[in-house]
């Protein structure tokens, strides 16, 4: 009867430490999924505040800590490059027209600028140009 106690003792010392170390792994495996979804999440919530007109860092800092859930304050370390002005559409437009002084008529849709566009397909081809409002023709 004895013996059989202590095979008992045995037999659920070792399996209890390999149910527990599964039960860990599986455990600290949920725990590194939602860290990895939450800052999956966090960093596209960041990019999109800054694809917004004219955003602050402590403005993109402030959606990236929204979004952070249990992860804690992500938004005090984040790298945000570049400053200023973010946009692609921007960098290509509102701010070169800006640097050579025609920030009020180049670069912006609003009334009274120069109604300027370049028409590109998916392959960056232009396919058309529009200049002060009126379309010009493109050859094939």
């Amino acid at each position: 009867m004895r013996s059989e106690r202590g095979q008992a003792m045995v037999e659920f010392a070792g399996v209890s430490i390999i149910f527990f170390l599964l039960f860990f792994i599986i455990l600290d495996g949920g725990r590194a999924l939602y860290t990895w979804a939450t800052v999956a999440e966090v960093v596209r919530e960041g990019a999109h505040q800054a694809e917004m007109t004219e955003t602050t860092d402590a403005q993109i800092r402030s959606a990236i800590n929204a979004h952070a859930g249990l992860l804690g304050d992500l938004g005090s370390t984040a790298t945000i490059t570049p400053s200023g002005s973010r946009t692609a559409l921007q960098m290509v437009t509102a701010n070169p027209a800006k640097q050579i002084g025609l920030g009020s008529r180049k670069g912006v849709l609003a009334a009274g600028a120069d109604a300027d566009l370049v028409f590109l397909d998916a392959t960056l081809q232009i396919r058309g140009v529009m200049t002060r409002g009126a379309g010009l023709a493109i050859s094939e």
